[in-house]
């Protein structure tokens, strides 16, 4: 049952990391586009209106996304750290269990929680990524 837990956790985290290495670029040349673009689209607003500025600052736009995407990043450094020490904690229960039931369950346990919490702040970053590339 662990090692079937064990494999499926560590084939979601290498497909995530694969998908993950091939969306970084995607994102980032969406950004620049996206930014020209914009940029573009309210020259031509200034243009036919005849008023300068008429258009948002798209600059304070991306200020606030750098400050949400550090925020974030910070957190999900911060709990990925937790889980890996989780799962040494985990690990080292399991190897000082001296074959106690109760004391491997809690240690498997640990570990299975551990690897979930990895797994779910993996995704949450891509899916904050992927909101925050799509409101820039």
């Amino acid at each position: 049952m662990f090692k079937r837990i064990a494999m499926l956790s560590t084939t979601l985290l290498t497909a995530f990391l694969v998908m993950s290495a091939a969306l970084v670029p995607a994102i980032a040349s969406a950004d620049s586009s996206t930014t020209t673009n914009v940029n573009y689209i309210c020259q031509g607003v200034d243009a036919t209106t005849g008023k300068k500025g008429s258009c948002p600052n798209p600059g304070a736009d991306s200020a606030i996304n750098n400050f949400i995407t550090t925020i974030i990043n910070t957190l999900s450094w911060i709990v990925g750290i937790i889980a890996v020490v989780m799962v040494m904690v985990g690990g080292f229960k399991f190897v000082t269990s001296g074959g106690d039931t109760e004391k491997v369950v809690s240690a498997r346990s640990t570990i299975i929680y551990a690897l979930v919490g990895l797994v779910i702040v993996a995704m949450a970053q891509v899916i904050v990524h992927f909101v925050i590339g799509r409101f820039a």
